[in-house]
């Protein structure tokens, strides 16, 4: 999976912050290389925008650049 700032994506999900079920399926969705394979987003049951809208922000909170996160959401 990616990198933030040479810090492994994965150690991020690893924080009991993004352990519910709802973020770990952003997890799997960001690490199957969601922009080469469609079937991807439709992965499970039901595809919620916002629940991963939410999983990105904690994403960047818990990487320390939830300043980043606001001004680019915006």
């Amino acid at each position: 999976m990616g990198v933030i700032e040479k810090r492994d994506l994965n150690n991020v999900f690893q924080k009991p912050e993004l352990q519910a079920n709802k973020y770990q399926a952003f997890c799997r969705y960001i690490n199957r290389e969601s922009h080469s394979h469609g079937q991807n987003i439709f992965d499970y049951k039901e595809f919620n925008y916002n629940e991963f809208r939410e999983a990105l922000g904690l994403v960047f909170k818990e990487s320390g650049y939830e300043e980043h996160y606001k001004k680019m959401i915006k």
